[in-house]
């Protein structure tokens, strides 16, 4: 499709924004498999080899899967991997969005009751957020993470952690696998912004699976179809033509509210990759804002209170879910960043890790806005059940590495013993042989 042209199919049509519903995946396709496809060399370049197999699946679920996941995406993400191989392999991009947290469950029949979904096969998510603060609007830091991570300069070692800014990217990275549970935040596109699209990662600065849309170049067909959307609806409220350049440049102002496209919850986007691109793995990084849920209730209004309580007491469910599987999330990312920590590669560039991007302590910001509605309305739900939560999984890790710490000390004692085993067992043999001799 030729520049200049307002046409209304575009190269390959997803299905993101279509319809109020995402479409449910089928139970086996939410198990937790990490699908790894054989990929050859060939003029002119990477062919797909065989179909899946047994040995092509990796269940991140299962019994030391964990370990068996993060040691395959070890080596896919880690500094001078292969790129052309992973470009072959895998779908690697980064998606810089608007994002909130999901508090609709209105229009969603099937949705947990806390806005919470199942990553599904073949699909791994890396969210770069921070509770209740703002994604930082710098356009370096939207141009440069990209490069970060096709670079692998964003791992870190974990005894570096407590050096860390509160409000840095290394500290707030979440890393979800195949069947982990995670929030469904909503991602909006702004529309009229060209730093807000998915990029391919390891080329950065071009969107990736890109398509042509009015003068302005390119954008990736997810962009574009959003774009399409914009423009049919205000063709026919307006009963006039609207090029696609009105809305690239801010112009289309009409509603507010146009110059961002429909939400898409984290779910679709999933189920997108793992419906459309089962021939590769499919990493998906996003950087995105979180802010506190009070911030995205409707305000409260005199003579409302029961039904702002019902409002506040589904707020209170979803933030609990959420917390929790940030943390989680928080928790695995520092798993992998123990893989780069026993690399013994690491130690000759550790100058260059992590990327000075990646500790910047202006990556995220408090949210102004709501401590203005807070200050209002006089609420807080937010500040004591993340209080709740943390002590909780905090209480729950510090009990899990003291079980890790009794199994390994047990473990070394059990040694131990069998030494002795074995050097009492060693003398009595010498002696039984001893002594046949002088009987003999």
């Amino acid at each position: 499709m030729a520049d200049g042209t307002r046409g209304r199919k575009s190269a390959a049509t997803h299905t993101l924004v279509k319809g109020e519903k995402t479409e449910s995946l089928e139970a086996e396709d939410k198990v937790g498999d990490l699908i790894l496809r054989e990929w050859t060399s060939q003029a002119p370049g990477w062919v797909k080899g065989a179909e899946v197999t047994g040995e092509g699946r990796i269940n991140c679920q299962a019994k030391y899967g964990q370990d068996r996941c993060l040691a395959k995406l070890y080596d896919i993400l880690k500094p001078k991997a292969n790129i052309h191989k992973r470009r072959a392999s895998c779908n690697y991009v980064y998606m810089s969005w608007h994002g909130m947290a999901n508090l609709d469950r209105t229009r969603h029949a099937h949705r947990s009751i806390d806005s919470s979904f199942i990553i599904p096969n073949g699909v791994v998510v890396i969210l770069i957020n921070k509770g209740f603060h703002n994604a930082a609007l710098i356009p370096e830091f939207e141009e440069h993470i990209p490069h970060v991570f096709s670079k692998g300069t964003f791992f870190s070692s974990p005894d570096e952690y407590g050096s860390f800014h509160p409000n840095s990217m290394a500290k707030n990275m979440k890393l979800f696998l195949p069947g982990d549970k995670c929030h469904s935040y909503y991602l909006v596109l702004q529309l009229s912004d060209p730093h807000y699209d998915i990029f391919d990662i390891d080329k950065p600065g071009e969107p990736w699976a890109p398509v042509s849309v009015g003068t302005k170049g390119k954008c990736s067909r997810f962009k574009k179809e959003v774009i399409d959307n914009v423009i049919k609806k205000w063709e026919t409220v307006a009963g006039r033509e609207v090029h696609p350049d009105e809305i690239l440049e801010g112009d289309l102002k009409e509603v507010e509210e146009d110059e961002y496209g429909e939400k898409i919850s984290l779910n679709k986007v999933c189920n997108f990759f793992n419906k459309n691109e089962k021939d590769k793995l499919n990493i998906v990084v996003i950087f995105n804002c979180d802010p506190y849920l009070e911030s995205l209730l409707p305000t409260p209004e005199d003579g409302d209170e029961e039904w702002w309580a019902g409002q506040k007491e589904n707020a209170r469910i979803i933030l609990e879910s959420k917390l929790k599987t940030d943390q989680n999330g928080i928790d695995q990312m520092r798993e992998l960043n123990s893989y780069f920590d026993a690399d013994p590669r690491k130690n000759i560039t550790k100058g260059n890790f992590p990327d000075s991007l990646v500790v910047n302590p202006r990556a995220f910001m408090d949210d102004s806005e709501f401590k203005k509605l807070e200050e209002k309305w006089h609420y807080n739900l937010a500040g004591p059940i993340a209080v709740a939560v943390v002590a909780d999984l905090r209480k729950k890790r510090t009990k899990r590495t003291k079980r890790k710490k009794r199994k390994k000390h047990r473990s070394k004692h059990r040694n131990k013993t069998t030494k002795k085993t074995k050097r009492r067992r060693s003398k009595r043999s010498k002696r039984s042989k001893r002594g046949k001799k002088h009987r003999n």
